[in-house]
């Protein structure tokens, strides 16, 4: 179920693939060449205003680096923002919200990790989620939660997850990481 008042063409603005394609990547090259490919093959929607406010919305839902195949890995970051460059879109934000153990101790994760350095390094705007303003939602069970505004008033999103398992749901692929677009606590709310 979508919940009122999401646009569901917003949401999943993307043609959905076919198949999935596994590609082996050793450095930042490897991931701007594939991500080219990709772009240009035509499979891919990507907005047609290059002043479109793109979000990159990657896990870092902890401070260990993607090598320990906890969050997104910065290479692929780094990678796709070079190629929206190259393709004209620079109105582009990274943003993430951290999960709760590093709200309750006051880590900041997106620093940690060097993403704010990145955000610097290429004029972008980095967001922490769970200090973002927010719009309240109900869930379909009845639960409200807040969902930072960075993420709703975007004109297309881009979720960078890290394939995981999960102690509950088993398998939890690259859907858990929208749960990072919830503010704060709340995360625990919609678990």
């Amino acid at each position: 179920k979508v919940c009122p008042p999401f646009d569901r063409a917003k949401i999943l603005p993307m043609k959905m693939p076919d198949l999935i394609e596994v590609h082996r990547c050793t450095g930042k090259a490897d991931v701007v060449r594939i991500l080219r490919t990709e772009f240009v093959s035509g499979r891919w929607d990507l907005p047609e205003s290059n002043s479109a406010r793109i979000v990159l919305k990657p896990n870092f839902n902890s401070d260990m680096i993607g090598l320990t195949g906890n969050t997104t890995d910065l290479r692929l970051v780094v990678g796709l923002i070079e190629v929206l460059h190259e393709r004209g879109f620079r109105n582009l934000v990274i943003a993430d919200g951290t999960s709760s153990g590093f709200i309750d101790h006051e880590i900041d994760v997106l620093e940690r990790l060097r993403v704010r350095e990145i955000g610097r390094r290429y004029g972008l705007d980095v967001v922490n989620l769970n200090e973002d303003a927010y719009v309240e939602r109900t869930t379909h069970r009845g639960s409200t939660v807040r969902i930072a505004r960075t993420v709703i008033e975007n004109d297309f999103l881009i979720n960078l997850p890290k394939l995981k398992t999960h102690g509950e749901a088993r398998l939890s692929a690259g859907l858990k990481n929208l749960v990072g677009c919830v503010v704060g606590l709340d995360k625990q709310t919609i678990h």
